[in-house]
């Protein structure tokens, strides 16, 4: 959830995004859209989910353990789009059909070079089925079509400990663009080293 990028410079391409996905985009298993304030629940559920864990990708610093709906109303909501109104980006949720609950999401934004990230995270109890990959084809071929990459290239930025993230962006036909790079904004110490990958479109 977490990036280090600055003020977008390209807002056309995220009005572009935002009208496109102002309805849900499904899947055969999942739903995916903005998150809106009658997810309350939904969300502070997320939050709370495999102790905690999306806590420690939110780029707020949460003030309550655990989340409750009414501090998400008040607090997070609030604060997403604050940052997101800084930083350009937008937060599309994962929603199963089968449970309704959330499991996952993408952030999208662009770095200081005007190149589209889409950067997933899903709960640990939704991993392993195949689901961040279905979500994530069905995003990158709605914004393929929309023709939302200028530069011909979508990247991403992995942190040189997150193996099955690696894996993950190379199963989707990125491949390694380069050594391992610094990131010193990254949150977590461990993050800054980083493999930039890149997929060609």
């Amino acid at each position: 959830m977490y990036h280090n990028g600055p003020h977008m410079k390209n807002w056309e391409l995220y009005d572009v995004l935002r009208k496109i996905y102002g309805r849900p985009l499904e899947t055969e298993r999942l739903t995916i859209g903005p998150i809106r304030v009658q997810d309350d629940f939904k969300l502070a559920a997320m939050f709370n989910a495999d102790g905690g864990d999306f806590q420690t990708h939110y780029y707020g610093h949460p003030d309550k353990d655990p989340f409750t709906a009414a501090h998400v109303r008040a607090v997070t909501l609030k604060r997403w789009e604050w940052h997101d109104k800084l930083t350009g980006s937008i937060n599309l949720f994962v929603q199963s059909k089968d449970t309704k609950d959330l499991v996952g999401c993408f952030n999208i934004y662009q770095d200081n070079k005007e190149r589209v990230h889409i950067a997933p995270y899903f709960l640990p109890s939704a991993r392993q089925r195949g689901l961040c990959g279905e979500s994530y084809d069905a995003i990158f071929q709605r914004a393929v079509d929309a023709e939302l990459f200028p530069e011909g290239e979508v990247v991403a930025i992995v942190s040189v400990s997150n193996i099955a993230s690696q894996k993950f962006h190379l199963s989707r036909h990125f491949r390694q663009a380069s050594g391992p790079v610094f990131m010193p904004n990254m949150r977590e110490e461990k993050d800054r080293w980083c493999i930039p990958f890149v997929r060609d479109i």
